[in-house]
């Protein structure tokens, strides 16, 4: 018998409807959304689903792998004209030229609202030869701002220069000939005024740049983040893509159990909370629950928890996982500890036996939070797994999975045994 028949509850992102996608066991997860937003297709395109549609979303890279759950706190693009680009202002300075922008070229949507731009800074070599295109948006609040864009090359290389909420600087773009999403964060001290812009100039220190780039770019959006969300297309104002709600039946009947979850992204803004983003929960998350919530002091971080009858406990450290985490939580009322195990180790404990019967509910992502979570499978147990099973079921398939979820360097096919238990030490 293998783990997963054991489950009481078995969800892996397939089959969806309007608010709902479909478990293989056990209740089905809702999904509340009350707008449109992207997702990328099995055929690798870039494309808007209804309002409460679940997004399930496939990797550009790797068509072939498996889909995710995606679910994202609400953003609002700052960019009024994100798809149409011949909207934007286009001047130039000294012995440059304003960029000339046309659209009708084929996207990374699969459809023809790309736009070709060719800048062209002339024969000067100062930086006050510039050829740039630009909006200006409203007065924003201080605080960090992402911009984010696909472009690529008409040719094999092309460099162009990005800015916007951190005033006159400057970020390098060194773009190729495939399409491919590009971010910029930057901070902006004071509340102000915000110019988006892309040019090129010369004579800027150490950064030589061609005179003359010819590029495509689309999909331009603006978020008062660290982090880039997915695309949110503007047609002439501003848009905002809202918070998904995501939750579910628990099928827990006593005072034990067992809650797995895979996620291929886990990245959070939020902090200063205890209200959890991941929780199977009794009655409602302040009386009793097992998950995950926002570490209370670091941006970007959560910590493991547990609720016990209205007491709020900790499993370990907090910590980060942009790049994904397998976690698995078992407790028994028999026992004087709870355990949390993740990639593949036991990871932290409770030093509390756990009572409560948490058969109220399952949430995979909260109202509020501010997070970014990709679920690759969650797994409910009405039963505690022993630790070899819950050890099992957190480690990972192989020696290049391994790798690739903690953002390391392959170094060689070649798999050992002390190599992957050092590994998931991380």
């Amino acid at each position: 018998m293998s783990l997963k028949d054991k489950a009481s509850l078995i969800f892996k992102p397939s089959r969806y409807k309007s608010g709902k996608a479909y478990s293989f066991r056990g209740s089905d997860v809702t999904v509340s959304r009350s707008s449109v937003g992207t997702r990328v297709n099995a055929e690798g395109k870039i494309e808007e689903v209804a309002a409460n549609m679940p997004r399930i979303n496939y990797d550009t890279a790797d068509l072939t792998k498996c889909p995710v759950l995606l679910t994202e706190k609400d953003s609002t693009n700052l960019i009024p004209f994100s798809v149409d680009l011949t909207s934007w202002n286009a001047n130039a300075s000294g012995t440059g030229t304003a960029p000339v922008i046309t659209s009708g070229f084929t996207d990374p949507g699969g459809g023809t609202d790309g736009c070709k731009v060719v800048f062209n800074s002339g024969s000067g070599t100062t930086s006050s030869d510039e050829s740039q295109m630009y909006l200006t948006i409203n007065s924003q609040p201080a605080g960090d701002y992402t911009m984010s864009f696909w472009a690529k090359a008409n040719g094999d290389y092309g460099k162009i220069l990005v800015r916007h909420a951190g005033g006159y600087l400057y970020t390098t773009i060194v773009l190729t000939n495939e399409w491919k999403r590009y971010e910029v964060t930057e901070n902006m001290s004071t509340s102000s005024v915000i110019y988006a812009s892309f040019a090129i100039r010369r004579g800027l220190s150490n950064e030589p740049l061609e005179s003359n780039v010819e590029c495509y770019i689309w999909g331009v959006q603006l978020e008062k983040h660290t982090k880039a969300t997915s695309l949110i297309k503007t047609t002439g104002s501003t848009a905002t893509r809202a918070d998904e709600i995501v939750n579910a039946s628990s099928p827990i009947t006593g005072a034990r159990g067992s809650f797995y979850f895979n996620l291929s992204k886990m990245d959070t803004i939020g902090y200063g909370t205890t209200v959890p983003t991941i929780a199977l929960y009794k009655t409602n998350t302040t009386t009793g629950a097992i998950g995950l919530l926002d570490n209370n002091t670091t941006q970007g971080e959560m910590r493991a928890m547990a609720r016990i009858n209205g007491s709020l406990y900790y499993y370990n450290t907090h910590f980060s996982a942009p790049n994904g985490v397998k976690m698995c939580f078992v407790w028994d009322s028999n026992d004087s500890e709870t355990k949390a195990y993740k990639n593949g180790v036991l990871w932290g404990t409770v030093g509390v036996s756990f009572t409560q019967t948490l058969s109220d509910g399952l949430t995979l992502n909260a109202a509020t939070r501010e997070n970014f979570l990709e679920y690759e499978e969650v797994l409910v147990y009405d039963q505690k797994l022993s630790e070899a099973e819950a050890i099992a079921l957190t480690s990972y398939d192989d020696y290049q999975e391994l790798v690739d979820r903690n953002d390391l360097t392959w170094e060689s096919p070649t798999i050992t045994n002390n190599r992957l238990t050092a590994l998931k030490e991380l």
